[in-house]
């Protein structure tokens, strides 16, 4: 009774779009970067040294979503790293929520002027020398993008 009633006074609404409480919420959970975001994280570095930062840990939230990596020398691009069976609508168990799915996200970041990258997981452990490069150049095109 107590959480419908909380429910219909909009509480989690309010507090999901509080960054702070997001901020507090994943560091309640432990967030802290997975496999393929430690992955990501490396080529990132290696490709563009000091210029994107971790944020899925809270650090960084926009409308109440906390991206993964953040450009930090002025470029307002974010990019995430999304596995398949939580983010997309084909192989996940359960309903993904739409601004859980990769056109959901970057609509969401765009309206704050944000471009967005998503790296699916599969890309990250694409094997061979091949796989690196093809994510490798897709990321170099986001980052090089004149737009933003």
């Amino acid at each position: 009774m107590i959480s419908k009633k909380i429910k219909r006074a909009g509480v989690f609404k309010r507090l999901n779009s509080d960054p702070e409480f997001q901020r507090r919420r994943m560091k309640g959970l432990h967030s802290r970067p997975n496999r393929p975001e430690k992955l990501l994280g490396r080529i990132l570095e290696g490709m563009y040294p000091s210029e994107y930062r971790y944020t899925g840990s809270g650090d960084f939230v926009i409308d109440g979503l906390i991206p993964d990596f953040v450009n930090i020398n002025g470029k307002k691009k974010v990019i995430e790293v999304f596995g398949e069976t939580y983010h997309d609508p084909e192989r996940s168990a359960r309903p993904v929520v739409y601004r859980s799915t990769e056109h959901g996200r970057k609509k969401t970041f765009a309206k704050f002027g944000y471009d967005t990258l998503v790296v699916w997981t599969k890309e990250i452990y694409l094997g061979g020398g091949q796989g690196r490069l093809t994510l490798r150049r897709k990321i170099r095109e986001f980052h090089e993008d004149c737009s933003n």
